[in-house]
């Protein structure tokens, strides 16, 4: 019975009695403030099998089922209440269609909610369903409710292997526990190619007594009904008994927001400056090479002439949002006179970047986008340097110059 206990990721169960072959959870919640007015992730601690989220401390119907809950946006102090379960588990029950059809179905990519209605006439864990899968990535598998809000979710690796004339049969392990009285649907958001039968499927296919998978659902809506789409052979287990926390609240405050450092928009400074060298005022500044925000720049990073760099700053661990910054750079009248006297060739470059000169180039140093160095080239007595390339990631990189004339930057791509 251990063994099955760990299947069960998240569930919520009403009216099924308490029960004496499971351990009564422990639970605590730590309070949370937010940045603002924004959501909230809120984070159970149990060793329990599964954790139901309320809005109300009555509410028999969860919002979420899971250890963490990211919340709406919060627009005052909110409280929410958890309670963590352990189940007693009866023995498996099998159903659903078993394999598609070969002639009646097809293989496609899921890319919004499509899958299986169905309804539970008594409370049960979905612990595996089967897909046939054609390519090998990512199942985002979740648990919509009768009104297609999303209740529950994971993701699953589909490994390769199988092609789209065979297909590879992938027992996927869920872990949804359903309540009796209720229905729901098994969707896919996104996946790899997967077989479904758009042939006649004699709906509802019963799952034992505990419940019926009654028609195919795509977009959120009762579309396609007649389609069997993706999850074969359904192992189900009933649920004969609880043993439950009791709810814990936890309140969610409202944080103040971090408002955005300011600087100038347009700034100009010298050729070889570093982002620590623009005027910023702001705390514990941040720095980015686009507005997304997904690749941070040591302050150490040399700016290039015409690039945009985005800041932020933090107070009491609320990250604002960003400011941007257009650097111009001004080359002094020795970084000109270098500048004119390299030539840099080709660009893109695919294996060996060629410099020449007319000065002897001293120091050569590559950099990556992000700003990390990647290589440095002691050159005092050339005019002339071949720089292999060919193990670089493709992409875009930064290449100085130095000598006594002075700096220069240059940006090459490696395709």
């Amino acid at each position: 019975m251990k063994k099955l206990y760990t299947l069960i990721l998240s569930a919520f169960v009403c009216g099924i009695g308490l029960s004496q072959n499971c351990t009564t959870p422990q639970l605590t919640v730590p309070p949370v403030s937010t940045c603002g007015q924004t959501s909230a992730t809120i984070t159970a601690n149990t060793t329990a099998t599964e954790v139901k989220w309320y809005n109300s401390a009555t509410s028999t119907t969860p919002v979420w089922l899971g250890n963490t809950y990211t919340t709406p946006t919060i627009t005052g102090t909110t409280s929410y209440w958890a309670e963590a379960y352990n189940y007693e588990l009866g023995a498996p029950v099998t159903g659903g269609k078993t394999t598609p059809a070969t002639s009646s179905s097809a293989v496609v990519a899921a890319s919004s909610p499509w899958g299986l209605a169905f309804t539970v006439n008594n409370s049960f864990v979905i612990e595996s369903v089967d897909v046939f899968a054609s390519a090998g990535g990512t199942l985002a598998l979740e648990l919509l409710d009768a009104n297609y809000v999303k209740i529950a979710q994971k993701s699953v690796t589909i490994p390769a292997g199988g092609t789209t004339s065979t297909p590879l049969q992938f027992t996927v392990p869920v872990g949804f526990s359903v309540t009796g009285g209720n229905s729901y649907k098994l969707v896919a958001r996104s996946s790899p190619s997967m077989r479904r039968d758009s042939g006649t499927n004699p709906f509802p296919y019963s799952l034992g007594t505990l419940g019926t998978i009654t028609g195919g659902t795509i977009n959120s809506a009762n579309t396609n009904s007649g389609v069997y789409y993706f999850f074969y052979n359904w192992k189900v287990l009933p649920i004969l008994g609880t043993c439950a926390s009791g709810k814990v609240e936890t309140v969610v405050t409202i944080g103040a927001a971090t408002t955005p450092p300011t600087a100038v928009a347009a700034q100009t400074v010298s050729a070889g400056a570093t982002l620590a060298d623009l005027t910023v005022t702001g705390q514990n500044l941040t720095w980015y090479s686009s507005a997304a925000m997904t690749t941070q720049l040591p302050s150490t990073t040399a700016v290039t002439n015409g690039t945009t760099y985005y800041v932020t700053q933090t107070i009491n661990g609320c990250q604002s949002a960003a400011t941007a910054i257009t650097v111009t750079t001004n080359l002094s009248t020795s970084d000109l006179t270098l500048k004119e006297s390299v030539k840099i060739y080709p660009n893109p470059v695919s294996d060996v970047l060629m410099i020449e000169s007319k000065v002897k180039i001293g120091k050569i140093s590559i950099f990556d986008i992000s700003g990390k160095l990647i290589n440095v080239i002691n050159s005092d007595e050339s005019t002339s340097q071949k720089i292999n390339v060919s193990k670089y990631n493709t992409g875009k990189y930064i290449l100085t110059i130095e000598n006594k004339s002075g700096t220069f930057t240059h940006h090459f791509i490696r395709r």
